[in-house]
């Protein structure tokens, strides 16, 4: 409050002659705004005493969907019908996807009467028991073998509760009973009486927890155990920092509050610290539970990769048995000889819940867990520690006025106005001589669902190069040459202005570390003479390129230090991935061997990656961004 009205005091803002002067009359006008969603609030009556009454904070999921029904940002994004997706003509490879792809829609839509359809929510709780999915889903607490056992239905789990005759209100007692079931002591279920409604397939697997996370709790204790913490500390701390990536310059062994970024960074890197450190048959063992990770994190999936999947969890199980061998698998106290891994049970049910209700991914809590950081934690910390409960709903139905507001305002005034349009396109003009950035339009309804969602825009270099092609066409002036361009697959970025320009080549490899970077260049010119647009090495022996004759046709060079570099995802060519920044510096305080970064890159056209996998391919050091200044 003190800084907004600090801020509405400063003269170029009174200068504006807003409606409000401070910032108690700003969120008086803001409660005059219509209501929108709200919260509300009861005491839940019960049996036994407690300190405090439980108070109950909830909206109406009816009115929830009613909003975003009515929401004009989703007005042409809603679907309602079941479909199969095939990759070939011949309907062999089907593909999942979204909720409607898989079989439960299509099966809960052949039972509803002329006219009903189908609607998915999807709900998401903080406090979900992981013994109790493993065993609504996979019916086992033991991940003993490659066995998919039954599904523990709704069915079965009523017709279990039915036979418990000892009272709910004898908690020990029916707790008690509940254990021989393997039941977590819940006498009503939520879901008793919801038509269609089955606990084996609504529980779906999660990619944080179920994924990431046993990643950390098992696979990397266990990598710890065999290596040896002061021995897995030390590779992973002399890595060489990756821009993106998190760097560990200090121990992991120890690391609390584990985040799932740091669980994804780890994945990175393990399998290339443990090979050549571990026993092999470890290694692959490790190396199949990555893949399961990897190949079911697909937003879509076929009938191949699941095959894919189920061969992974079959080669883990095959080998599994190097981890006890090796004594890896140890508790606070000593070691373990049993498979009690609830969350590698769940792993079993990766391929079966993607054909029931789509690709697993789609259903990750990423999303949830980030809003119950921006919508709930941030906003507690101005709030006065007393009473917060009530405070942070009052909060959020503030919230909801003012991005039903920004909504309706925004719509309003983007799309019809002419002016507005011409005028952003003079600011894009602008913006691309500033930044040396051109992206696509975006559309206003997407501007707003990014901004609502705290959503990360990714720059689009692939859009920047369609843009240049088209200007191209039409015959408009351009930048020559191109700081963006196309690579094979890869978009390639450079920054406008070079870090250094005009440099002569000497000076360029005394800086750089470079002795051999005049013959190399005339070396790589004589190549390019003779075989044309190619990838081709020249990593020959010095003395052989000292005994040719220098063929240079420029002496000064522009440097860059940073390049980018961008893919599309493998698995869904429609995603554009965040690009990536690769370093090629010279000596400097903190890196006293310069900073050369590495990549893997294709040398061989007949080969791709990763069909291919690494044949074709070559590991390089970037040593050196540059280009020619003709003479």
């Amino acid at each position: 409050m003190a800084a907004i009205n600090k801020f509405l005091q400063l003269s170029m803002i009174e200068q504006l002659r807003l409606s409000f002067n401070n910032a108690k009359d700003l969120r008086s006008r803001a409660e005059m705004l219509p209501k929108g969603l709200s919260w509300k609030c009861q005491i839940v009556p019960l049996l036994h005493g407690t300190k405090s009454p439980i108070q109950l904070f909830w909206r109406d999921p009816v009115e929830c969907l009613e909003s975003l029904f009515s929401n004009p940002l989703f007005h042409d994004q809603l679907d309602f019908i079941p479909h199969r997706v095939y990759k070939t003509a011949v309907w062999l490879l089907r593909v999942y996807s979204e909720w409607l792809t898989g079989d439960t829609a299509w099966s809960i839509q052949d039972q509803l009467p002329q006219g009903a359809t189908v609607l998915g929510t999807v709900l998401s709780s903080d406090n979900t028991n992981i013994m109790t999915m493993t065993a609504y889903i996979v019916d086992t607490p033991e991940f003993r073998d490659n066995f998919h056992r039954p599904a523990h239905t709704c069915a079965i789990t009523l017709e279990q509760l039915a036979s418990i005759d000892v009272d709910p209100n004898n908690l020990e007692g029916f707790f008690a009973a509940c254990a021989e079931f393997w039941l977590n002591g819940v006498f009503a279920p939520f879901w008793m009486g919801w038509q269609f409604s089955d606990p084996a397939i609504f529980l779906t697997p999660e990619a944080l927890h179920h994924w990431h996370k046993q990643f950390y709790d098992h696979d990397v204790q266990w990598c710890l155990t065999v290596l040896g913490a002061l021995e897995f500390d030390f590779q992973i701390s002399i890595l060489q920092p990756i821009t993106g990536y998190c760097h560990f310059p200090n121990r992991i062994s120890k690391l609390k509050q584990v985040t799932g970024r740091v669980h994804h960074d780890i994945q990175r890197y393990i399998i290339g610290l443990i090979t050549g450190a571990a026993p092999h048959r470890f290694v692959i063992t490790i190396h199949a539970l990555m893949d399961v990770r990897y190949l079911a994190q697909s937003p879509a999936l076929d009938d191949n990769s699941l095959t894919a999947i189920n061969r992974s969890l079959a080669t883990f199980h095959d080998n599994k048995d190097v981890i006890m061998t090796l004594g890896a698998w140890i508790g606070t106290k000593r070691a373990i000889n049993n498979w009690h891994i609830p969350k590698l049970g769940l792993m079993q049910s990766i391929t079966t819940s993607a054909c029931q209700v789509g690709t697993p991914i789609q259903w990750s809590v990423d999303a949830t867990e980030h809003a119950h950081v921006s919508e709930i934690k941030d906003p507690v910390q101005h709030t006065n520690n007393n009473d917060y409960d009530p405070q942070i709903c009052c909060h959020l139905d503030r919230e909801e006025k003012l991005c039903c507001f920004a909504v309706a305002t925004s719509l309003k005034s983007s799309p019809t106005d002419p002016n507005l349009e011409e005028l952003h396109e003079d600011e894009g003009d602008e913006n691309e001589e500033e930044n040396g950035e051109n992206d696509e339009p975006i559309d206003p309804r997407t501007a707003l669902l990014e901004e609502f969602n705290h959503m990360y825009t990714t720059a689009n270099y692939f859009s920047k190069i369609r843009m240049s092609a088209a200007t191209r066409r039409h015959k408009i002036p351009q930048a020559h040459p191109p700081h963006t361009f196309l690579a094979g697959s890869t978009a390639v970025h450079l920054n406008c202005n070079p870090t250094y320009t005009g440099l002569k080549i000497d000076e360029v490899a005394d800086r750089f570390n470079i002795p051999d970077l005049c013959h190399a260049l005339s070396d790589f010119l004589q190549h390019d003479a003779r075989n044309g647009d190619g990838v081709f090495g020249v990593g020959v022996p010095i003395r052989s390129l000292i005994d040719c004759p220098l063929n240079i046709p420029f002496e000064h060079i522009q440097v860059w230090h940073t390049i980018r570099l961008q893919k599309v995802c493998l698995h869904d060519p429609h995603i554009v991935l965040p690009a990536q920044t690769m370093h090629a510096s010279p000596a400097c305080p903190g890196w006293p061997k310069g900073r050369q970064d590495v990549a893997i890159v294709n040398v061989n056209s007949m080969y791709d990656w990763p069909k291919s996998g690494l044949m074709g391919h070559a590991v390089c050091e970037l040593q050196l961004i540059m280009r020619p200044i003709p003479r």
